[in-house]
């Protein structure tokens, strides 16, 4: 019978796969794992070479009771983990001289944003890293983070179900290994096989169509849609 890191494993869909693989081993005291599809990434990055606590948040009770009792039974007694049935953007980063990564995915880009935000006022001189991956709106979220000076640690595409996701890997802490945070992403243009060349190519010809659509009702979709259309998909 698997365990339930092997079940939650065998359940990820390449999206949330793709985020697990761009945590490190052996980084963070706490993992947030928020609103992340029933808690999949969550269980599945639960070993002692991912963290040592995880915490799971969503506002939908039925979802947090569903998942606490699954966790009871079935987690691992080498780790600690809670369940928290609140809105993400009251979250309490506590103790906060310990290493935090936030995993947010699946909501779109402007509640993303109010999550990061909040997140980041509500616990200043936080040590916080958020991997992100909204269904949508990714401009807006990066500008949020461009305004906050979060600085970038990688970033990725992905597609899932035939739909191409960006995948942010962010710090409020800046080092040697980050960079600034590009409006419409740098790396993600940067393919080096055939095929991610062609989803680079397609999930541009996408931004550009929408945001055509967009821009006589809104400045911020002109500005958008004037920095997609200056984009070139190479090979690094």
């Amino acid at each position: 019978m698997p365990t339930m890191i092997e079940y939650a494993l065998a359940k990820l869909s390449p999206r949330l796969n793709q985020i697990r693989e761009m945590v490190p081993e052996q980084t963070y005291d706490v993992i947030w794992d928020c609103c992340c599809d029933h808690g999949l990434l969550g269980m599945s990055l639960m070993s002692t070479s991912k963290t040592r606590t995880m915490k799971f948040v969503d506002v939908v009770p039925t979802i947090m009771d569903q998942l606490h009792k699954q966790l009871s039974l079935h987690a691992p007694e080498y780790i600690e983990w809670s369940t928290l049935c609140e809105d993400v953007s009251t979250l309490q980063l506590l103790p906060t001289k310990e290493r935090h990564l936030v995993l947010l995915a699946g909501v779109g880009g402007e509640l993303s944003a109010r999550f990061v935000e909040l997140i980041i006022t509500n616990n200043p001189n936080v040590y916080i890293d958020f991997l992100l991956c909204p269904v949508r709106d990714l401009f807006s979220l990066r500008k949020m983070l461009i305004n906050k000076q979060l600085a970038l640690l990688d970033e990725k595409l992905v597609t899932d179900n035939n739909r191409v996701y960006e995948i942010l890997y962010v710090s409020t802490r800046a080092h040697e290994e980050t960079q600034a945070v590009s409006a419409i992403g740098e790396k993600i243009w940067q393919t080096n096989t055939p095929g991610s060349q062609q989803i680079a190519k397609r999930y541009l010809d996408m931004l550009i169509k929408h945001y055509e659509r967009a821009a006589n009702q809104s400045a911020l979709a002109a500005e958008a849609l004037n920095l997609y259309q200056g984009v070139n998909v190479f090979s690094d």
